[in-house]
């Protein structure tokens, strides 16, 4: 650790902070965590990369292409190359914490208009490539959070944050926090969710963006849209099928479930009735689910509307999932 630090920044830690636990806090996927602060009394957390963590990532990918371009060559359908090219440029970001500081900013820019939120400020003197320094947020871990002993208020209360968090930002800029762990929030005083670890956010294209957006709109108003295939054609998906219409019934089929939390005052997301539904939709008819191909940048933003509804799932939140819809609708949007 000493290392990285001193080769990324040019000083031993115990140069560049007043004070620097050696036992790190926690362990992020390519680094650890550990705890300072700085000459002027702010409480900062710092993360540093693994040393060799880049290179072996690289060898675990081309190994992964292998595989990939081997389904490839069984026609379309397995043809996986766009995703893995989008999961590897999102995981290679993830190595840059130059990167990760700028996205915490455009995070930041993104939530402006949910000041619920808290977002770390990047403390850039300290960071580097592999070394990343931000403010420190002390709450308690919605982990902890999910296991405590909450009444079914105060759960409403964090899970209208966390859907804050992962749909506010998209509404208001086409940008999606893609790694919604329960480990990346804190529960903070004052109604109030700490955000953290945004090396797989990315902003949407307005292609994509634009057909979800009229989603949301029709959700917050209770309405679950009737021609969801047509739409997910515009928004860049892919039909191989010979039957589209099929192919359209199908994705009507999986959109009519996933909508049911907005058809009604009130939903209880601990039934996990939602999440079983989906899986025997896709299991009745995987021929037909094969054959529809999303767009490549579908991947994160499907990746974080699983990850909060999971979330939500574990909070155990019930309540007026559409009033907090038509919130992020009447906070608007820049784009």
């Amino acid at each position: 650790m000493n290392t990285v630090v001193q080769a990324e920044l040019g000083r031993h830690p115990d140069e560049l902070f007043a004070d620097f636990q050696r036992e790190p806090m926690a362990a992020a996927s390519l680094g650890q965590v550990h705890a300072a602060r700085l000459g002027d009394g702010r409480e900062v957390v710092v993360k540093v990369q693994y040393p060799g963590i880049e290179k072996a990532l690289e060898n675990d990918l081309a190994n992964a292409a292998v595989l990939v371009r081997g389904f490839a060559l069984t026609g379309q359908a397995l043809d996986g190359r766009p995703y893995y090219e989008e999961l590897r440029a999102s995981l290679l970001r993830e190595l840059d914490y130059v990167q990760e500081a700028a996205q915490a900013d455009a995070y930041r820019i993104a939530a402006q208009r949910y000041p619920e939120l808290v977002v770390p400020a990047v403390v850039y003197e300290r960071s580097s490539r592999r070394v990343l320094c931000l403010e420190r947020i002390r709450g308690k871990p919605l982990l902890d959070f999910m296991d405590s002993d909450a009444t079914a208020e105060e759960r409403f209360r964090v899970a209208r944050l966390l859907i804050f968090a992962i749909w506010g930002p998209f509404y208001a800029a086409r940008l999606v926090h893609a790694d919604p762990h329960p480990g990346n929030f804190f529960v903070l005083p004052g109604d109030r969710l700490g955000v953290l670890d945004f090396g797989s956010t990315k902003v949407l294209s307005e292609r994509f963006a634009g057909v979800y957006r009229v989603f949301l709109d029709e959700n917050d108003a209770g309405r679950a849209h009737p021609d969801v295939g047509p739409m997910l054609k515009k928004a860049g998906f892919r039909f191989l099928g010979d039957d589209e219409e099929e192919a359209f019934e199908f994705c009507q089929r999986i959109a009519d479930i996933v909508q049911r939390p907005i058809q009604s005052e009130t939903y209880d997301f601990g039934s996990e009735a939602l999440f079983w539904e989906v899986k025997r939709a896709f299991r009745s008819d995987p021929r037909t689910g094969f054959t529809i191909k999303p767009p490549p940048e579908a991947l994160l933003f499907y990746r974080s509307a699983a990850g909060v509804a999971q979330d939500l799932r574990l909070l155990k939140a019930r309540g007026p999932v559409r009033a907090v819809l038509k919130e992020i609708q009447q906070r608007g949007s820049a784009w």
